[in-house]
């Protein structure tokens, strides 16, 4: 939840929990927060790949099929952290296999 919080409010993170603050008792948030920054960088929540990346690793070129792997990394990163590359390629061809079975 905090590293959607986080993507969603980019560099206006701590006007955000500001602002929610004076609706509402954020002292939760403002603890999970503390305790990801103490571990992550909450500013660069960029995928570990790049389009670049992406299309030489499944051998497609530019298009919707890019823009979706990206998009599946990018949650990947929001929902369990930074990857190490090797690991996001693993999880991309793993997804990138379950998705052309589906079709």
């Amino acid at each position: 939840m905090v590293r959607r919080l986080a993507a969603s409010t980019g560099a206006h993170l701590d006007d955000a929990l500001a602002l929610a603050s004076t609706r509402v008792d954020t002292t939760d948030v403002a603890e999970a927060l503390a305790d990801l920054r103490a571990h992550e960088s909450l500013d660069a929540l960029e995928p570990a790949l790049d389009g670049d990346e992406v299309m030489a690793l499944l051998g497609v070129g530019p298009g919707v099929a890019v823009g979706e792997a990206l998009a599946f990394l990018r949650a990947l990163r929001i929902e369990e952290g930074a990857l190490a590359p090797d690991v996001a390629r693993a999880r991309l061809m793993s997804w990138w296999s379950e998705r052309e079975r589906r079709e």
